[in-house]
């Protein structure tokens, strides 16, 4: 039995070991797809901690064919100088593999000319051999999530009549032509290996069959291995699995080819947990384990995992914020990790000591506090709940959320480990800061005590009504018709656990839209999950009074209708921020107000304006 630490080779290439940074787009390179320090940096981190072979993600063979701003490009020579560094910096760590991508999205296969397919194939063609000069050990072929390559293998999209649409053999004809010239190309020396979207999980779509048939294919030209993954853009939540979806969900994929084929094949799917990391190789679904947000969340992902550090991992909440960046065009986040591109090297340490006043103990705060400490300044953290995480551990609450447990215990952890001293269960104000009898003690003050719930004049001193955080905190869901008035994230969650109990629920809304603040793919879960569950969404309905009976009224275009008759009203339509005072107060010493208690947010703004400002404490 394999198991991670093993060597393994693929195609010419050797490796320490069977891990995988899988490729992803980090929005790092200049706007003309070059590399930046930050884009070298971030791979380097993750080199120097044990990852097995990086596979640089999505670049680009043409400049049509690029699908972000700052997506890196292989499409020009004047890109190799950049890309050089890149493999010079890399390869005395690791072993590296660039991805050959045209995204293609939005072009129907069959508007394809045969001659743009050609310059296509020669585009391909060019930037292996490119690949080649520049010192990378290997090339991919992006194969997946609506590619190119994928748009021509799936007859979801490609509907030509001609020798490149029909059946598998000729959908799967561009794939082939554009390995034949890469060979050509580059002879035998390169390893080269095909990503595929093994399935597309939609009626009628790319499946198992065809799929078989393509691989053998690739077989017989010489391939070194296959990458399995699945889905498309109407099954996004298959490609990038959020915390609704369980570890290891494509697994069964890579299965699936590794027993057809004799290929080596590289397994993916949310192994952000050592245990469904070592599972994929271990009980024999893949050679290979690739992970990509875990390694974003945590550098050394990797090194801890093999290490058997368990406790040590920043956890990954697989909350897709860093896709939701990407797709806004802008340079990848996470949530959990504010150094993302500045992985290496910490914050230098304080001058002296300084005695550090930390209020609040939600990410912001224990963040702040731990990044202090670890300067070497004494820091104090109080929190007026019982234990640490804010308004986190209610956040945790609803279905799919339960990695928020893990990250908020990492928080608490790395706190106490860097000398962090907790005071629970109390409450200090600008004019209150007496704490253990001691009121003026502190070089600097920073305030992260959060935001405060809204509360709608309407809703004031109703008996049927109930914030979101106190029914997601309840030990009881009494049964009757529920109305969550807010359908952004808090709501829309709230109301997705709610169903999920088997309550009559009934959302509203005065804008349009739902799902603010929640990342795409998450969205559409939650809300197909709400339909199923029968609930109902109302959208541009402005909930304006409450009667006896508990009848609730909105204005809806223009008029006021009666929504009904519930049994509990539920509030979630967002935070004020925190306590104003401290914006006035004059106290001889810098104070600091991040997250919520400035301008309510989410937990990236948190994590990052801690981090930020114990960072930049003098």
């Amino acid at each position: 039995m394999a198991v991670l630490q093993d060597p393994v080779k693929l195609g010419n290439m050797e490796l320490i070991n069977r891990t995988v940074m899988a490729p992803m787009v980090p929005n790092m390179a200049t706007e003309d797809g070059k590399v930046t320090e930050e884009y070298l940096n971030f791979y380097l981190a993750r080199a120097r901690n044990m990852v097995g072979y990086i596979v640089l993600g999505g670049v680009y063979v043409l400049e049509e064919g690029k699908g972000f701003k700052f997506q890196l490009g292989i499409d020009r020579d004047d890109k190799c100088e950049g890309l050089e560094r890149l493999t010079e910096s890399i390869t005395p760590w690791t072993r590296i593999g660039v991805q050959l991508s045209y995204k293609g999205v939005g072009r129907a296969p069959q508007t394809y000319t045969l001659g743009e397919l050609r310059d296509i194939r020669k585009a391909f063609a060019g930037a292996a051999g490119r690949a080649r000069r520049c010192g990378f050990d290997a090339v991919e072929l992006h194969g997946c999530h609506e590619y190119l390559i994928n748009y021509f293998l799936s007859p979801v999209f490609n509907r030509r009549v001609d020798s490149y649409g029909g059946d598998i053999k000729n959908r799967m004809r561009l794939l082939i032509e554009i390995l034949q010239e890469i060979k050509e190309a580059t002879g035998n020396d390169l390893t080269i290996g095909v990503r595929l979207s093994v399935d597309d999980f939609v009626d009628n779509g790319l499946g198992a069959a065809d799929i078989l048939e393509v691989v053998s294919r690739l077989e017989e030209l010489g391939v070194s291995y296959i990458s399995a993954s699945g889905g498309i853009g109407i099954t996004q939540y298959r490609m990038s699995p959020p915390s609704d979806i369980p570890r290891g969900s494509l697994l069964s994929l890579a299965r699936l080819v590794r027993s057809y084929s004799r290929l080596p094949v590289i397994g993916v799917g949310r192994l952000d947990r050592p245990e469904a990391f070592r599972s994929a190789v271990e009980d024999g679904y893949a050679d290979l384990a690739a992970v990509a947000r875990a390694l974003i969340a945590d550098h050394q992902y990797v090194k801890k995992v093999l290490a058997g550090e368990t406790e040590e991992i920043r956890p990954c909440i697989a909350c897709n914020h860093c896709l939701a960046y990407l797709h806004e065009n802008r340079p990848i986040k996470c949530t959990v990790n504010p150094r993302l591109g500045r992985d290496l090297g910490e914050p230098s340490r304080l001058d002296k000591s300084k005695r550090i006043l930390v209020i609040g103990g939600g990410p912001a705060g224990l963040t702040a506090a731990t990044v202090a400490a670890k300067r070497g300044a004494s820091v104090t953290l109080v929190e007026k709940q019982s234990c640490p995480g804010g308004l986190v551990r209610v956040a945790s609450i609803p279905p799919g959320k339960d990695p928020l447990v893990d990250f908020i215990a990492y928080l608490e952890k790395k706190a106490r480990e860097a000398g962090v001293k907790m005071l629970l269960g109390k409450e200090v104000g600008p004019r209150n800061l007496v704490v253990e009898g001691n009121t003026d003690r502190w070089d600097a003050i920073i305030v992260a005590s959060g935001g405060k719930p809204i509360l709608p004049g309407f809703a004031v001193n109703n008996p049927r009504v109930r914030m979101a955080e106190d029914v997601l905190l309840g030990s009881s869901i009494p049964e009757g018709r529920y109305l969550v008035v807010g359908a952004g994230m808090v709501g829309l969650e709230t109301a997705d656990f709610l169903v999920s109990k088997g309550r009559s629920v009934t959302v509203v809304d005065m804008l349009p839209r739902t799902g603010r603040g929640l990342p795409g793919i998450r969205h559409r879960l939650i809300h197909d999950r709400l339909v199923r569950g029968g609930a109902v969404i109302l959208t541009r309905a402005k909930v304006t009074k409450i009667d006896e009976r508990g009848a609730v009224f909105a204005e809806m275009a223009g008029r006021e209708i009666e929504l009904g008759v519930f049994d509990q009203i539920v509030i979630a339509v967002g935070y004020s921020p925190g306590d104003s005072e401290w914006k006035r107060v004059q106290l001889g010493i810098p104070v600091y107000l991040i997250g919520d208690v400035v301008e309510p947010r989410g937990i990236l703004e948190a994590v990052a304006e801690g981090w930020e400002v114990a960072s930049a404490l003098k």
